[in-house]
C-alpha cells in the first residue's frame, strides 16, 4: 500500500515565509540574493517543487505539489513594495502590523495559528516548509512531528542547534543561493578558489565595521 506522498501525484506541500526574516538576512548577506527573493518567487518555487534535495521525501513521484503558499510581510515597510509578486505567483500574503514601538510584528503568531489549521486540512498534507530562523517555531516543528508530518526548514542566518533538530530536514542557505536564486559568488565567478574553513564576513557588515572606523 502506497503511502500518501509517494503517489503520482507527489507529495503535498504547505509553505509558510516570513518574509522579513529571510528578507533582511539575506540582505545582510548578498543584496543581489534577496532582490532575488523578494522579485522572483516563481524562480525559488520551482527549485522546491522539482528539484530541492531532501532525505524523507521521495520526488521519483511527481515531485512536490505546494498546495499551501503563505507569505506573512508588514505593509508598514518598504518590504510592501514586493506584494504584488507574491500574489501573482499564488501565495496568500497576510499583513502582519507591528505590535511593538520597535517593530517586532506578529508574523511568528499568525505563522503559528496557520499551521497548526492546516494540520487540520482536508487535504493531507505531508509536508511542512517554514521560511524562518527564528527559533520561536520549534514547539511547533515538534507538534508537526507527533503528528506524522514531515518538515523542512529555511534560516539564511543563524540557525539555533535545538531549532534544527526539531526539523526533519534543513534547507542549506548556500545551496538555496546559488540553485533557487540563481546567485552565484563573484569568487566563483572570477575562479577563485575557496578555502575551507574559512567564514566570509557578509559584505554590508564589513561596510558597517568600516564606517565605524572611519567615525573613529
Amino acid at each position: 500500500m502506497q503511502k500518501s506522498g509517494e503517489n503520482a501525484a507527489g507529495i503535498r506541500s504547505a509553505l509558510f515565509v516570513d518574509f522579513e526574516n529571510i528578507y533582511r538576512t539575506l540582505e545582510e548577506q548578498d543584496a543581489e540574493a534577496a532582490e532575488q527573493f523578494a522579485a522572483n518567487p516563481d524562480r525559488w518555487l520551482a527549485w522546491l517543487e522539482k528539484q530541492m534535495p531532501d532525505s524523507h521525501v521521495n520526488l521519483s513521484g511527481g515531485g512536490r505539489r505546494i498546495l499551501i503558499r503563505r507569505c506573512y510581510m508588514n505593509p508598514a515597510t518598504e518590504c510592501a513594495r514586493y506584494l504584488p509578486y507574491f500574489i501573482r505567483s499564488g501565495f496568500e500574503v497576510i499583513d502582519c502590523h507591528p505590535v511593538t514601538g520597535h517593530g517586532k510584528n506578529s508574523a511568528d503568531i499568525y505563522m503559528v495559528l496557520d499551521i497548526l489549521d492546516a494540520l487540520e486540512n482536508p487535504v493531507h498534507l505531508d509536508e511542512f516548509i517554514i521560511f524562518s530562523g527564528d527559533s520561536d517555531f520549534r514547539p511547533v516543528l515538534l507538534r508537526l512531528r507527533k503528528h506524522d508530518r514531515h518538515s523542512a526548514i529555511l534560516g539564511t542566518g543563524y540557525v539555533a542547534n535545538a531549532y534544527r533538530s526539531a526539523s526533519d530536514y534543513v534547507i542549506d542557505s548556500e545551496l538555496f543561493v546559488r540553485a533557487a536564486l540563481e546567485v552565484t559568488d563573484s569568487d566563483e565567478e572570477n575562479g577563485v578558489e575557496k578555502h575551507p574553513g574559512v567564514v566570509r564576513a557578509p559584505t554590508a557588515l564589513l561596510k558597517r565595521m568600516a564606517d565605524r572606523l572611519y567615525e573613529v
